[in-house]
């Protein structure tokens, strides 16, 4: 936590980390040489003995983990205002959640315990056949953690042979200078022909508490168990038994290897995702490719894209066995790489507190001097290459102007809160979704009515039935209820915010929208980009939207004053409803097109 009145310098916040080290060389069509720095050269041959009969590691299921836990890391949380004004916020959204995505980035750690291929209980005896692989990540040159995956054959108490598939990933990252811990587990159980039968995936992100995804397939429906913050919430999908799971598709890679100029297609369940989509794996050519101990290998280079992130390939170079031994993944305008390595080396300890990836989000931009005190302000979007208009939304405040397919204009101009106070207005149909509670917002829960109550308690006796000074009061409340700025949670839920008082913006976000929902206000989480006037730059940041009377107002609980300015730039706003679906995978979008791209100036 920074203390009270400190500016934050974004520059200095901890090591930045250079350019990948990673070599690129294109002297013929597709040549490829990727070399790893600090490898540590020939350390530890990979034997037979050591990791049994390798796989593929579940590299494309695990880069769609890794790609939801950055989302909410980016999301920004913290900037300053010019002393010409009151400080704002002292913690903007750097990212899930959710975003946890593109300003502040910090040092993320996900640290998996290992996940031994054991029966589980009413599951018989394992059986031989026990397969192991590890994989070594490295970001921006540096080694940030490891991988691993098992396959375990086994007889369940009926007789039926069935695989056990266990997933883990482990992240030490640093996002402006803040340590994170992430620990992601996924285990599936599923027919030697790949059909799941249930499924369990973890997400650590101390100190938060362990979110939990537990999956049962039952003939065409699938019951979800979720447990957010120890708040459990049941929900029921369909399901399709032609799904197969992420480690099903290495599976496929190591006794089937693909051949020059194949394409292969799977529908692919992601329980992370809570969603299924097509991957597509297309087999290109053969091309010398360094590995983890800067051996130089010819591999098969095969591009996998899968239509939940279609616009995000993956590279994988496999050798002539289908086993993945490098694979590269776009992050923020840099790149990924996952090595196929030994035990050994995979769990080698990281030396210092791993790559900084808060400032791998950030957008440049110039503001005018006094922007703080201004009441609206117009900017000018672009984005080389996509359809600008329908990544963004209009909202409370902010008009949008389509120039040409690459640039938008925006107009910022801040409500008018000293009106005639404001009655509850009757809820409309589409806004019903945002007064539900759910996994994320658990309106019901004892912490976050105290806290609503408490706040209430500060509205004015003459203006106590206005709406507009109750979410003020409650926004307010929780910028100060919120006393630990903790960067180290990727996406708190509301009933843990409530409880451990501690968080970044999307924690402020969410129990501010929990608190309003519980209510009876309508309110919606908003992923947008907010100034962080050090780094004269833009990042990801969150903050809540409620339904006050008969429109919509923006509400920053990370700021004292309660309110946003015309810094505020809306991208999207959700319900957090996950029935319909990973919400963090309809805001990922931002995360993928926009760091490194998106080019913003203010128009006179």
């Amino acid at each position: 936590m920074l203390p009270e009145g400190r500016m934050v310098s974004w520059g200095n916040a901890g090591e930045v980390c250079g350019h990948h080290a990673a070599r690129v060389v294109m002297p013929e069509s597709r040549r490829r040489e990727i070399n790893p720095r600090g490898c540590g050269g020939k350390s530890g041959v990979r034997g037979q003995s050591e990791v049994g009969v390798r796989l593929g590691i579940g590299t494309i299921g695990s880069g769609c983990s890794i790609r939801r836990l950055f989302l909410f890391w980016a999301i920004m949380d913290e900037f300053t205002l010019p002393e010409s004004r009151p400080r704002v916020p002292d913690d903007v959204f750097r990212n899930r959640g959710f975003v946890r995505a593109a300003l502040c980035l910090t040092m993320m750690l996900w640290v998996l315990s290992p996940f031994s291929a054991q029966a589980a209980e009413g599951d018989a005896t394992a059986a031989e056949g026990t397969r192991t692989v590890w994989g070594v990540i490295y970001l921006q040159g540096k080694r940030t953690g490891h991988q691993s995956g098992t396959r375990a054959t086994f007889q369940s108490s009926a007789g039926e042979s069935l695989v056990r598939c266990v997933q883990t990933t482990s992240l030490k990252l640093t996002r402006f200078g803040t340590p994170l811990v992430l620990e992601s587990t996924t285990e599936t159980v599923e027919t030697a022909a790949g059909e799941i039968r249930r499924f369990v995936h973890k997400q650590a992100n101390p100190p938060a508490d362990t979110a939990t995804l537990e999956g049962t397939i039952t003939g065409e429906k699938c019951e979800l168990v979720i447990v957010i913050g120890g708040q459990k919430q049941t929900v029921t999908i369909p399901w399709n038994k032609q799904w197969r799971s992420p480690a099903y598709q290495d599976e496929i890679l190591r006794t089937q290897p693909l051949k020059e100029g194949e394409t292969r297609k799977l529908e692919i369940f992601f329980p992370e995702f809570r969603a299924a989509g097509t991957l597509q794996l297309q087999a290109r050519e053969l091309v010398p490719i360094m590995n983890l101990d800067r051996e130089e290998k010819k591999l098969l280079r095969v591009t996998a894209k899968i239509s939940l992130i279609e616009d995000s390939p993956i590279t994988v170079y496999v050798d002539d066995q289908g086993e993945a031994v490098v694979t590269r993944m776009g992050i923020f305008g840099t790149e990924m790489f996952t090595y196929l390595a030994t035990q050994e080396q995979a769990l080698l300890p990281i030396e210092g507190s791993g790559p900084e990836i808060g400032t791998l989000t950030l957008i440049k931009a110039q503001l005018p001097k006094d922007w703080a005190g201004r009441q609206e302000l117009t900017y000018e979007l672009k984005l080389p290459g996509d359809d600008l208009a329908k990544l963004l939304s209009s909202g409370p405040g902010q008009a949008i102007e389509v120039i040409d397919r690459e640039t938008v204009r925006l107009k910022i101009r801040l409500p008018d809160w000293n009106q005639a106070p404001a009655k509850p207005g009757p809820v409309e149909s589409q806004d019903e979704i945002y007064l539900k509670g759910n996994s994320l917002l658990q309106i019901d829960d004892p912490g976050v009515k105290r806290l609503t109550q408490e706040a209430l308690k500060t509205v004015r006796a003459d203006r106590k039935d206005d709406v507009r000074e109750q979410a003020l009061a409650m926004s307010r409340f929780v910028h100060k209820t919120i006393s630990t700025k903790n960067l180290s949670t990727a996406l708190g839920s509301a009933a843990e915010v409530a409880k451990s008082k501690s968080g970044d913006c999307t924690e402020h976000a969410t129990l501010l929208a929990a608190m309003l929902r519980s209510q009876g206000i309508p309110a919606r989480f908003v992923m947008g980009l907010v100034y962080v006037p050090n780094e004269s730059a833009f990042g990801l940041h969150a903050w809540t939207e409620a339904k006050l009377g008969d429109a919509w107002y923006p509400l920053d609980s990370v700021a004292p004053t309660g309110r946003t300015s015309v810094a505020h730039l809306r991208l999207t706003a959700d319900s957090l409803d996950e029935s319909a679906g990973d919400p963090v995978l309809r805001m990922d979008v931002y995360a993928r097109k926009l760091p490194g791209r998106l080019q913003v100036k203010v128009v006179p």
